[in-house]
């Protein structure tokens, strides 16, 4: 059994560096970078984006610094590339999106020489679909990613292929729970605690409306207090 180990090992030691070249490796023995469904068949450069926005001003001792500072978004940039000319790739890229059928469409596009313009079609589709992903790198796996900006440059040497640049951001996701208030009669002490929609509307007094001498000038006349007369 040790020498079946072995020799286990020594071929794949041998068979990893051809794999990895060919393109198969990606695909089939560890997990690939993909955006999405998106499987990249190759990926130039990766940068990973962390920060924290921390406020300009003074911290008070004794108070806590997570008041005044925060978490932002994740950012990852990618550059990828794909080119028509690679069968195995849009197979597995098509499998993994729609089964068979899709690995049909992924051999089709290369055989037509439009896999470059199907795959920017689908990144534009998966940014105007406003619906996060799971994004999976060489360094970690982001869930809820969206793509913020694609940008690419095409020419005479990438007619037939697509170099895109996918800026992505990462969206925060939170739970949120509603509680039902209790009825007014049941509150102990409604005039605290009722809810403002509870209390009947409050007209304003007439003797309390500024006339129109206020509005114009600011002077109010004060009051009049009528003492009834004595009998």
């Amino acid at each position: 059994m040790s020498g079946f180990v072995t020799g286990l090992a020594t071929v794949g030691t041998f068979a990893a560096p051809a794999l990895s070249a060919s393109g198969l490796m990606p695909a089939f023995i560890r997990q690939p970078r993909s955006i999405g469904a998106i499987i990249p068949d190759v990926t130039i450069e990766e940068q990973h984006t962390d920060r924290i926005a921390i406020t300009q001003h003074p911290i008070a001792d004794g108070t806590p610094v997570s008041d005044h500072a925060y978490l932002m978004p994740p950012q990852v940039t990618m550059r990828i590339g794909f080119t028509n000319a690679n069968p195995v790739g849009a197979g597995v890229s098509g499998f993994m999106e729609g089964g068979l059928e899709g690995a049909g469409e992924g051999l089709l596009s290369t055989v037509m020489e439009t896999r470059a313009r199907d795959i920017y079609k689908k990144l534009r589709d998966l940014q105007q679909s406003f619906e996060p992903f799971q994004l999976t790198t060489g360094k970690r796996t982001y869930e809820h990613m969206m793509i913020a900006e694609l940008s690419i440059r095409n020419d005479h040497t990438t007619e037939y292929a697509l170099i895109v640049e996918v800026n992505m951001q990462q969206v925060f996701r939170v739970r949120t729970r509603t509680t039902q208030q209790p009825a007014q009669s049941d509150q102990a002490a409604p005039s605290k605690t009722a809810s403002p929609t509870d209390e009947p509307p409050k007209q304003p007094d007439p003797k309390d409306r500024p006339t129109m001498l206020h509005e114009i000038t600011g002077w109010k006349a004060p009051r009049q207090h009528v003492v009834a007369p004595r009998p």
